[in-house]
């Protein structure tokens, strides 16, 4: 099965490498998809599976954050990060793990290899 021109070859990432549009206010630092990494995995002729995002799932795209609240991103990554362990994100959390879990799970058992994960950090871009 599958006797093409794939290279039966998947790297997971992270979603906002691929759609920085998903990012937490002030921390998207690409207009889109972060052009190094995409060039890389085409470059390796790898295939992708782009894992969900958590907080874009459980808060929405604008994270909840109270019309006109001042905000820093610190402020903010401490904030969500407590809204991410409340029980409700956290059963919706499971529910993404275990649709991952069932892909890699699926591309394993037909021969691929999963040759990487590639994540990100909020922290803030450096010079």
């Amino acid at each position: 099965m599958f006797e093409d021109e794939r290279s039966k070859r998947v790297v997971l990432i992270a979603h906002c490498i691929l759609n920085q549009n998903a990012k937490i206010d002030r921390c998207a630092y690409y207009r889109g998809i972060i052009r190094e990494v995409a060039h890389v995995l085409v470059d390796a002729g790898v295939g992708v599976i782009q894992m969900p995002c958590p907080e874009l799932f459980c808060l929405g795209l604008d994270r909840q954050v109270a019309s006109g609240t001042p905000t820093t991103i610190e402020s903010e990554d401490t904030r969500v990060a407590g809204r991410m362990d409340e029980d409700r994100s956290q059963a919706l959390c499971r529910e993404l793990v275990s649709d991952l879990v069932y892909q890699i799970e699926e591309y394993r058992k037909n021969g691929f290899e999963i040759v990487g994960v590639v994540g990100i950090t909020a922290l803030p871009r450096v010079g």
